[in-house]
């Protein structure tokens, strides 16, 4: 199957593109296969370690990733099997998720991001609940989180983009290094909170003039 962008198929769960991931074994070619699984996992989609095999788009060149499938570079185009899963029309996929396995429920994210694209779960656990909310290109809560949990997969420096989290990527993060980072600013909540206010009144004033969001 041709999926036009993992990312907007995930944010919508598309029921096409997870039957893929139903039990059987699977090969995704894609992005760093951090990003692909929480991707997945997000989407509800029966992600299984042992069965899925990520080929990265990033790091391995054509030749190795046609060869890891099996194909003859020199054969010409494959035909794609099982259909395509078009791209949504009016949306830009930019928009965070968690890992999981690294995420420990800090909420800095939450309490940083002026967009709302973070709530909590009935559970208290802090959720992507708005991805269509986030601002293209701003990676923003991804650099303060303690732990780099936060994943944009489309992101073009490490470890936000999915790759391996190295001991080195932890340093300087979380709301003491920002605090640390911006001059003037007494109280990093104050801050956070007055970003927010700033973006509610930029909303509310867009809707009253009959305009999109920002």
């Amino acid at each position: 199957m041709v999926v036009p962008d993992f990312c907007e198929a995930a944010e919508r769960g598309d029921p096409a593109v997870g039957r893929f991931f139903d039990g059987a074994r699977v090969t995704v070619v894609a992005c760093h296969a951090r990003a692909v699984k929480w991707l997945a996992r997000r989407a509800g989609w029966g992600y299984d370690d042992a069965a899925v095999r990520v080929l990265n788009m990033r790091t391995d060149g054509a030749e190795s990733i046609l060869a890891a499938l099996g194909l003859d570079p020199s054969a010409g185009p494959a035909r794609a099997e099982g259909g395509d899963a078009g791209a949504g029309a009016g949306w830009v996929p930019w928009y965070p998720v968690i890992d999981r396995d690294r995420c420990v429920n800090c909420r800095q994210c939450l309490s940083f991001c002026p967009f709302g694209v973070y709530s909590l779960s009935d559970t208290d656990e802090v959720r992507v609940t708005a991805p269509r909310n986030c601002k293209n290109n701003c990676p923003a809560c991804a650099r303060i989180c303690p732990e780099a949990a936060i994943i944009f997969p489309k992101a073009p420096d490490a470890p936000i983009n999915g790759a391996p989290v190295r001991p080195e990527d932890l340093r300087d993060r979380g709301a003491d290094a920002l605090k640390s980072k911006l001059a003037g600013a007494s109280n990093l909540h104050e801050l956070l909170a007055a970003r927010r206010m700033r973006a509610a009144c930029v909303r509310k004033s867009s809707r009253e003039a009959g305009e999109p969001p920002p």
